[in-house]
């Protein structure tokens, strides 16, 4: 048995250096709960197979990780790689105290979407409670860059969450509802505040959209997907430095946005308009 643990202990490490795969697949469920164990060095496991039944729960509504459809584990392994690199990227931006609050959410029935944590977190860490989640769960504001702190938290302390029990299902209707808005809007080119890696590959889409292509709103959906792409690039080792974030990197984040048809469309018009000039100055030379 002690070379079977060993095996595994060489396994998540190995996984934790790599950030995403081990073995050559996605994490599976088993794998998800052994690598987070081992990262925020939980006693029990409980909590971890609360968030897996919650990944499960959003494949079966229909709701994909990168908002690409795929088969029902392939999609359940999708939120888990995502749910891992967030969990990682709390315990070293916070502290492994703060990303097991955030984990411990669950008990609260408030399980989160990935780029809903790393806000969580902040709030956690200022002392804020599963209310306060709820509360700007229901108010839009828990995505933003830099959510305000609710006034009752004392910056820096952190408290014990309040039990907080909210039926599942009318918590499930609050947050369909919350989506349905959020995804429909089309908003202007918000950039993010932050320095951080992600935060710079990020607005170098948006600015990509604004100076490229003259775009300067976009679905509110996209704003998300682009978000989370461009986290999961710094996340999954593939953007380093500032010097990766290349056309490359930036094309990767607009994988399967909807604004790629006005880019197309846009990049479409500009030569038609060069043809045009062209043709122009030819008859003038005639």
């Amino acid at each position: 048995m002690e070379w079977q643990n060993q095996s595994r202990q060489r396994q998540i490490k190995n996984h934790q250096r790599r950030g995403r795969k081990i073995g050559g697949t996605s994490l599976n469920r088993d794998i998800f709960v052994l690598v987070v164990k081992h990262l925020l060095e939980l006693q029990t496991d409980g909590e971890l197979r609360t968030w897996v039944k919650w990944a499960e729960d959003c494949v079966a509504m229909g709701q994909y990780a990168g908002f690409r459809e795929l088969p029902q584990n392939k999609a359940v392994e999708k939120w888990l790689d995502s749910y891992y690199h967030v969990f990682s990227a709390i315990q070293s931006e916070f502290s492994k105290e703060t990303a097991i609050k955030v984990l411990n959410l669950s008990q609260e029935k408030l399980c989160l979407y990935p780029y809903e944590m790393r806000a969580a977190a902040r709030v956690l860490k200022a002392g804020g409670t599963g209310k306060d989640i709820l509360q700007m769960i229901v108010e839009g504001t828990l995505e933003d860059p830099e959510p305000v702190v609710p006034e009752h938290c004392e910056k820096g302390k952190i408290e014990e969450a309040d039990t907080w029990s909210c039926n599942t299902e009318t918590l499930d209707c609050i947050l369909r509802s919350v989506r349905t808005w959020q995804e429909n809007p089309e908003i202007p080119l918000l950039y993010k505040r932050g320095d951080s890696l992600a935060e710079q590959l990020f607005n170098a889409c948006l600015e990509l959209l604004q100076y490229e292509f003259e775009i300067t709103s976009i679905p509110k959906s996209d704003y998300d997907l682009i978000s989370e792409h461009a986290f999961f690039l710094v996340n999954s080792y593939q953007v380093l430095e500032p010097e990766d974030i290349d056309l490359d990197a930036i094309f990767e984040c607009f994988n399967d946005a909807k604004i790629n048809e006005r880019m197309i469309e846009a990049e479409n018009r500009d030569k038609k308009e060069k043809v045009s000039s062209i043709s122009g100055k030819s008859e003038k030379k005639r």
